[in-house]
C-alpha cells in the first residue's frame, strides 16, 4: 500500500469547501496542520502551523479579508 499510494496525488478536498477567494478551510484530517485556501490563482494547500511556536493559525473555515487579516469566528 505505501509503495502505491505514498508517493502518487492525494484526495484532500473539495473545491467546494473554498468556493470564493479569500476563503480557507482548515483540514481535521490533518488536524489543522494543513488548510485549502483559494486566492485569485487557485486553490492552495499550505502548512498550517506558525514556524516559532508551532502552532495551528487557522481553525475551521472563514474568509481572509481584502488586506489579508483573517476575519472568522474559530479564531
Amino acid at each position: 500500500m505505501e509503495a502505491i499510494f505514498q508517493r502518487g496525488p492525494r484526495y484532500v478536498g473539495h473545491s467546494l469547501s473554498v468556493p470564493h477567494v479569500g476563503d480557507y478551510y482548515a483540514l481535521p484530517q490533518e488536524n489543522g496542520g494543513r488548510a485549502l485556501v483559494r486566492n485569485a490563482a487557485g486553490i492552495e494547500l499550505i502548512s498550517n502551523v506558525c514556524r516559532h511556536r508551532q502552532a495551528v493559525i487557522l481553525r475551521g473555515r472563514g474568509k481572509s479579508a481584502a488586506d489579508g487579516r483573517v476575519r472568522a469566528a474559530g479564531l
